[in-house]
């Protein structure tokens, strides 16, 4: 829809506010992909394990694909095909058990109609197949997080938004990969936050990145991104288990002015509070 103003608008799908978005997609059995990404990168992985083979490490999460969304949908069996290549690759490596095979799905997956509802049945229940047969499951977190402020509009507190990020997740875990992709509740691989941070939208709109507010308004938004770490640390701190969070992991997107809030990238990012 050209002209729609994201900030702006109810509609939250990438498809009619960004149209670039999604159509940097791939075959993911392609040589390129398969071989020259994935292969090549569990080969990376395998030599830094033997580098460190004195120290005792934790298992590495390693995404197949990363918001590849057009992809998803119209090529899920070449998802499939592609965990079987490196499955047989981890294996040849020596590395089963240390690295877990995952995918990092776009927060796009959770509004029905940008992703899953355009898919044929059969073609979900592939895609539902591929899910569970990886190791974990990763979501970019970019949804709405002031759904459970108590009055529209205003400023959550850092325990209304950790309430967000949960009801986020079942919808993803529940409401995507049971409820449409047809996963039994026990086939729902460990969940992680694959991608978080918070943009020029502010809390309702986390995953605009461009604009560039000045005074009282870059004041406001400041705020809210400061407020909105603070949620993700209160929904961190939660317990863990099946009435509690479900994320074991959160990774922070850091590229961009407003996502970059401690300046790692360029100082003068940073937002002090």
């Amino acid at each position: 829809l050209k002209g729609i103003d994201p900030a702006r608008t109810d509609n939250p799908s990438w498809r009619g506010a960004c149209p670039w978005r999604g159509s940097f997609d791939v075959d993911p059995m392609s040589p390129a992909y398969a071989d020259g990404v994935v292969r090549s990168t569990l080969q990376v992985i395998a030599r830094a394990m033997r580098a460190a083979r004195r120290r005792r490490l934790p298992p590495v999460r390693f995404d197949l694909g990363s918001e590849l969304m057009n992809s998803v949908v119209e090529k899920p069996e070449r998802w499939v095909s592609l965990l079987n290549l490196a499955r047989r690759e981890v294996t040849a490596l020596g590395m089963t058990g240390q690295v877990l095979l995952s995918h990092n799905f776009s927060h796009h997956i959770m509004i029905p109609e940008d992703e899953v509802l355009r898919m044929a049945a059969p073609r979900r229940r592939v895609l539902g197949r591929y899910v569970a047969g990886l190791d974990a499951v990763a979501i970019s977190q970019y949804m709405d997080l002031s759904v459970a402020a108590p009055v529209r509009g205003q400023m959550p507190d850092p325990e209304r938004i950790a309430d967000a990020l949960m009801r986020h997740e079942r919808t993803f875990t529940r409401g995507v990969l049971v409820g449409l992709l047809g996963l039994a509740e026990k086939e729902v691989p460990p969940l992680h936050v694959g991608e978080f941070g918070i943009g020029s939208g502010g809390l309702a709109h986390p995953n605009l990145w461009d604009g560039r507010p000045e005074g009282e308004a870059a004041r406001k938004l400041a705020a809210e991104i400061e407020q909105g770490f603070r949620g993700l640390v209160a929904y961190l701190a939660r317990p863990q288990g099946d009435s509690g969070r479900l994320a074991r992991t959160a990774v922070l997107w850091t590229t961009g002015r407003h996502f970059d809030i401690f300046g790692w990238m360029d100082r003068s990012n940073a937002i002090p509070g």
